[in-house]
């Protein structure tokens, strides 16, 4: 059941019940509830399969996050420059022109076999297709022979944030 777009817990339900006079109160438990809720099929176990990568550079996977502790400034050379910002995330750009509200953006990129990784700071407005090309194109054509990502991998996971 859902309730204001949360699930109600089986415990708040008995609860609601006994308080509307529907059932007893204490008569019947959460198990029981439960063991009942999934012989008429409610509560159906989740089907999932765990996959495990077989080799190096099969599967990339990319996410996006903003920084909650620095922040995009200005110097007075009007350069980009990082600042540390103690707000935690309360910032106010509701009367700024779109250009002025860049963020630090975080990609992170992780082979899911080796767990190698590699982390790229951008300074955008939000998450877009330029800043995952400029990424990708920074991992692909690495110097280092050594590093897993000079290597195409089999396949790239990348969040859907900017693919929306």
């Amino acid at each position: 059941m859902v309730l204001d777009g949360r699930l109600l817990s089986t415990e708040d339900a008995i609860e609601i019940l006994e308080e509307a006079g529907e059932i007893p109160e204490g008569e019947v438990t959460v198990a029981t509830a439960d063991r009942r809720l999934r012989e008429i099929g409610y509560q159906q176990p989740r089907a999932y399969t765990r996959h495990e990568d077989e080799h190096v550079n099969q599967v990339h996977m990319m996410d996006f996050s903003r920084s909650e502790y620095f922040e995009v400034g200005v110097s007075d050379d009007d350069e980009l420059i990082v600042k540390v910002d103690g707000r935690r995330g309360q910032w106010d750009y509701k009367n700024k022109p779109k250009s002025e509200r860049l963020r630090l953006w975080v990609v992170g990129y992780l082979d899911t076999v080796s767990r190698a990784y590699l982390v790229r700071y951008f300074a955008a407005t939000g998450e877009n297709m330029m800043m995952t090309a400029r990424f990708l194109q920074f991992a692909w054509q690495r110097e280092d022979e050594t590093h897993p990502f000079k290597h195409l991998p089999g396949s790239a996971e990348i969040r859907s944030g900017c693919y929306r």
